[in-house]
């Protein structure tokens, strides 16, 4: 594993994962965006955002001391952050140009994703949503397929949906995971305030889906769930009727007696064993987080934390590591730990990178205002300190990072004084298919350099030079200059 335990990153999710080694995580759960088409905001409770402050003057104050290096950087508190939000449209010239890109890299490392894709092309001029829709799942695609690498054999993961896009997304897991490995649809319904409709019911569930990497390999423990009619097992005893037939159905033979039960009056008594039930796919006993709940704190899209127990309760064991590359307010990272499991979190965003700082240590630490942990130093939890960070690891060498591949620069005047650094076996390649996934875009190859150490080049470029990950800004020259600098030529 090449990455430490309880970390959260603060950036691009596919940066990290990318870098993340093979089969080094047993859960994956993840609240992506859904495609909603809009901007989700809203405000943080009064008190939260009192002690937020609070916090950042204590943790700007700690971090380095007692040798606890906590974070890469200070925190800073801004003003937008005040209404925690993210953008969930997908329809920007920024959208639209890493659809293109990554759509190339699927077309090359993933087939079957690719086609899947270029079936919602397909019907991108029927309607203006799919260009937005082939943007969006394009997003989730070269996201998936890193998440399935990194999960153990024995592992399984949960993505998070609505009835937005849960069709489509089921349909792009298949081709990723495979049929076979779809686990379940698990129904989240819920109740809450909702305007009645001429016209249809009122919306109140989530869709989960459940997928494994292998077939039969993946680590799934049944939860038990009370059974509907306990009154029988109180008693010890049911009476059915069998076609004409009168039978005592005993569970335990000393309660029936006790009861005072005429064990005559039936044409058959039979000693049984009472079934426990166990837990379905439709969850109904999970409610949302009402506006007055403790563990809220105003993130636009925060889930219960029982939620996400029981999932990890039945996926993992104890020591196993979750992840969790969308991870909001970290609701996810203080399940696993309350769990005595390993977590990640991933998001990029700057308002969540403070907010999950700020959680972890308020509700896995009891960080109060006086900086004291339930009433102790931070010593005394030193070994259960998360990890913040804005680097990603570096990725420990396959067979496959051995061989030879270009690194390449494409760039296009649209963007001048941008430019896409990547790696790909045939960059021409490479390049027909960014004018077949966005043929309206002059799209032109640069340069390309064939190495031995093309990963190692091309995370050099992305620490060196200013970028959203994809692009990078940067004089065309210097870029040059530094990969060659950088590359070992075959």
């Amino acid at each position: 594993m090449n990455f430490p335990n309880r970390t959260l990153y603060g950036l691009d999710n596919l940066r990290v994962l990318r870098e993340m080694d093979d089969a080094t995580i047993d859960l994956i759960y993840l609240d992506p965006p859904f495609n909603k088409k809009e901007e989700f905001n809203s405000p943080l409770q009064g008190k939260v955002r009192e002690e937020i402050h609070a916090f950042i003057k204590w943790f700007n104050v700690f971090n380095g001391q007692h040798g606890l290096k906590l974070c890469d950087r200070k925190l800073a508190w801004k003003k937008d952050f005040e209404r925690p939000s993210f953008k969930d449209t997908w329809d920007s010239d920024e959208d639209f140009r890493n659809m293109a890109g990554w759509s190339a890299e699927l077309e090359e490392a993933h087939p079957q994703a690719h086609i899947v894709l270029q079936c919602v092309d397909k019907l991108r001029d029927t309607h203006r949503y799919y260009k937005a829709h082939l943007s969006y799942l394009t997003f989730m695609a070269v996201r998936l397929v890193e998440m399935r690498r990194i999960l153990k054999q024995t592992g399984s993961l949960y993505l998070h949906c609505d009835p937005t896009m849960s069709h489509w997304i089921k349909i792009l897991m298949d081709s990723i995971f495979g049929e076979k490995n779809f686990r379940n649809e698990i129904v989240w319904s819920y109740n809450r305030f909702s305007r009645t409709s001429k016209k249809q019911f009122a919306r109140m569930n989530d869709i989960i889906f459940m997928y494994s990497k292998t077939p039969d390999g993946n680590r799934f423990y049944p939860l038990e769930v009370a059974p509907r009619d306990s009154t029988r097992i109180d008693k010890g005893y049911h009476t059915v009727n069998d076609g004409g037939i009168k039978k005592l159905l005993v569970y335990d033979m000393q309660k029936a007696k006790k009861s005072g039960i005429d064990f005559s009056k039936y044409d058959r008594v039979v000693e049984t064993k009472a079934r426990q039930p166990f837990m379905g796919q439709c969850w109904t006993d999970i409610p949302i987080i009402n506006p007055q709940a403790r563990e809220r704190v105003g993130y636009p899209t925060q889930k219960p934390l029982a939620l996400l127990e029981r999932i990890i309760r039945a996926s993992t064991n104890e020591g196993d590591m979750v992840l969790d590359p969308f991870c909001g307010c970290a609701t996810t990272c203080i399940a696993a730990h309350n769990l005595k499991r390993g977590y990640v979190g991933i998001d990029i965003s700057e308002a969540s990178y403070v907010l999950n700082v700020y959680r972890l240590y308020k509700e896995v630490f009891g960080w109060s205002k006086d900086g004291l942990f339930n009433g102790r130093g931070i010593g005394n939890y030193a070994e259960d300190t998360p990890i913040f960070s804005e680097r990603p690891p570096k990725r420990t060498p396959s067979k496959d990072a051995q061989k030879a591949a270009y690194v390449y620069i494409i760039k296009n005047k649209a963007w001048p004084g941008q430019y896409k650094v990547g790696i790909a076996f045939d960059p021409h390649r490479r390049l027909n298919a960014y004018h077949i996934a966005s043929p309206k875009r002059d799209y032109e190859l640069e340069d390309t350099w064939k190495c031995l150490n093309a990963r190692d080049v091309e995370r050099a470029v992305h620490e060196t030079f200013p970028n959203d990950y994809e692009w990078v800004q940067a004089d065309l020259n210097e870029l040059k200059d530094f990969i060659e600098k950088t590359a070992k030529r075959t």
